[in-house]
C-alpha cells in the first residue's frame, strides 16, 4: 500500500467498526519527517514533496516494467475496489442535500468544510474538479475554521465563489467572523446546518447508551444574528428550496448566511 500525505488518524477510519487491515508492506510519502512516522509504522518511508516523490516512482516504474500498457487493468481493479465501499448508516440520506449545493455552485467554487455531519458526509461525497477548491480541517477535529478558512478563501481568490459548509454549533466558536467578513463585504455564503447542537457528539453517546451531556446547546435565531453582524441571511426548510438560496446569496455581493434545517435530511 502506498500512503500519501496522510496521517491515517482515526478520523480516516470514520464510522468504521475496526480499523482496515491490508497485506503487504506499507510505504508513506510526506513531507514531514515526523509525520510518515504516525498512526503506522512504514516498512518505507519516503521523505519529500508528494508530486515531486510520485514523479520519480512513476519514472523508475516505466523503466522498469515490461513495457505493456496496464491502464484498463488498473481501471477494473479501481471499480472493484469503489463497488466495495459501504457508506456509514444515515450518510446516504445528506445525498440529496449535497447534491443541491452542488449542482447551484460554479465547477470552480471553493468549498471550506467544518466539523459538522453534513461535511463528514461531503468529505467523500462532494466531487472537485479544480485544485485548492475543498478545504477541511482533517485529522483535526476541530469546531468552527470553516468560516475563518472561507473568509481567508475569498480574499486570496476573488474571482472564485466561496462557500462555508458548517454546523450550528460549529458556527458558535468563530460567529463573530461574520462580521469581519460583512466589513471586508466577502462575497461568501454561509451555509449553517443546523441540528440544534452537536448532532454527531450526541448520536454517539446514544450508540454508547449514555446520557446527553452538553450536546444541546445553540442559538435561538442565527438569521438574526448574522442580520445584526451587518451580513444577508436566509432559512432554508426544504431541499428545493437551497439551489435558490445559494444562488441569490452568490449574486447578493456581500456575505450571506443561509440557515439549513437538519429536519429536511
Amino acid at each position: 500500500m502506498l500512503a500519501v500525505g496522510t496521517e491515517l488518524s482515526e478520523v480516516d477510519y470514520y464510522y468504521q467498526d475496526d480499523i482496515p487491515r491490508f497485506d503487504g508492506a506499507l510505504v508513506r510519502i510526506d513531507t514531514d519527517p515526523s509525520q510518515v512516522l504516525t498512526g503506522r509504522d512504514p516498512a518505507v518511508a519516503i521523505v519529500g514533496d508528494a508530486r515531486g516523490a510520485l514523479t520519480v516512482l512513476a519514472d523508475r516504474l516505466n523503466d522498469g516494467g515490461d513495457g505493456a500498457d496496464h491502464g484498463e487493468e488498473a481501471a477494473r481493479r479501481v471499480r472493484e475496489l469503489r463497488a466495495g465501499l459501504q457508506w456509514w448508516p444515515g450518510a446516504a440520506e445528506l445525498f440529496p442535500v449535497l447534491d443541491a449545493i452542488a449542482g447551484a455552485l460554479p465547477a470552480d467554487a471553493i468549498i471550506t468544510a467544518d466539523s459538522t455531519q453534513l461535511a463528514y458526509v461531503a468529505n467523500c461525497y462532494l466531487s472537485v474538479t479544480h485544485p485548492r477548491s475543498y478545504l477541511s480541517p482533517s485529522g483535526f477535529g476541530t469546531l468552527g475554521p470553516a468560516l475563518p478558512m472561507a473568509i481567508g478563501a475569498q480574499l486570496a481568490a476573488p474571482q472564485r465563489s466561496t462557500l462555508c459548509l458548517i454546523g450550528d454549533g460549529g458556527l458558535l466558536f468563530t460567529v463573530a467572523e461574520l462580521a469581519t467578513a460583512a466589513s471586508l463585504q466577502t462575497p461568501l455564503v454561509v451555509l449553517v446546518w443546523n441540528n440544534h447542537g452537536y448532532g454527531e457528539i450526541r448520536d454517539e453517546m446514544d450508540r454508547a447508551a449514555i446520557p446527553h451531556i452538553g450536546t444541546d446547546g445553540g442559538a435561538l435565531d442565527y438569521v438574526k444574528i448574522a442580520e445584526g453582524l451587518g451580513c444577508e441571511a436566509a432559512c432554508v426548510t426544504s431541499i428545493q428550496g437551497i439551489g435558490p438560496a445559494i444562488r441569490a446569496a452568490l449574486e447578493a455581493g456581500r456575505p450571506t448566511l443561509v440557515e439549513l434545517s437538519a429536519a429536511m435530511a
